[in-house]
């Protein structure tokens, strides 16, 4: 089964009186194991792309659908439950809870997945470590540094082991070693348990590393 089929997607905006167009009639496919950059110039509908994936927007036009699951036909109980075990999303701008730590901000992607405490606990707890975070599991966001937050966003969207992950520039506040690091990571997760990644980046570090580039122009593939 194809892990990713998007499908003439549309989209268009309204900005005061002017209709401007994000997508125009996207199609693309992604097989469990793929590794996938998504790259174009700032505008190009990268973002959008992604949040329609996810189901934190709607197209107007068009079909998604995620291990055989149609996401543009979900109900909103439907597309919490496909966030909460199939498909990981990692932030551009992190999204951490500031009152909670590095570990549980982690657990709390795992809450309603109908695992027990311990094993939620463990789950996280190794989730972090294969970011590089285990000694820091105790700190909250404000001591930890931008690339350090990203990470913990990182072991966050893997925790639960989604089929497929989606990833917005995320490598943007990581340095040289930690961005490899995390290409690196996505690209062995991708190959050792079938799970299909779609990364938005401008990073020619994340490129060296993928599979395959879809680039999108003006809303369109290009």
């Amino acid at each position: 089964m194809v892990a990713l089929h998007v499908t003439d997607l549309s989209k268009r905006y309204r900005r005061d009186a002017e209709a401007f167009t994000a997508l125009d009639k996207v199609s693309f496919s992604i097989q469990p194991g793929e590794l996938v950059a998504l790259t174009g110039p700032s505008g190009s509908g990268k973002s959008t792309l992604l949040n329609i994936i996810a189901g934190y927007d709607q197209a107007d036009g068009g079909s998604v659908v995620v291990n055989g699951f149609d996401v543009t036909r979900a109900k909103p109980a439907e597309m919490d439950a496909l966030r909460t075990r199939t498909v990981g999303f990692i932030f551009q701008q992190f999204h951490l809870v500031p009152g909670l730590n590095a570990l549980e901000n982690v657990e709390l992607a795992l809450l309603n997945t109908g695992l027990s405490k311990a094993e939620r606990r463990a789950r996280a707890t190794e989730s972090l470590r294969r970011v590089g975070l285990a000694e820091h599991s105790a700190r909250r966001p404000a001591l930890l540094s931008g690339g350090q937050q990203q990470r913990v966003a990182v072991a966050r969207a893997l925790a639960a082991k989604p089929s497929v992950v989606l990833a917005d520039e995320p490598t943007a506040a990581l340095d040289r070693a930690n961005a490899e690091s995390l290409m690196d990571q996505l690209a062995a997760l991708a190959r050792e348990s079938g799970m299909a990644a779609l990364v938005s980046t401008h990073d020619q570090r994340c490129l060296d590393r993928v599979d395959r580039v879809i680039r999108l122009e003006n809303g369109a593939l290009s």
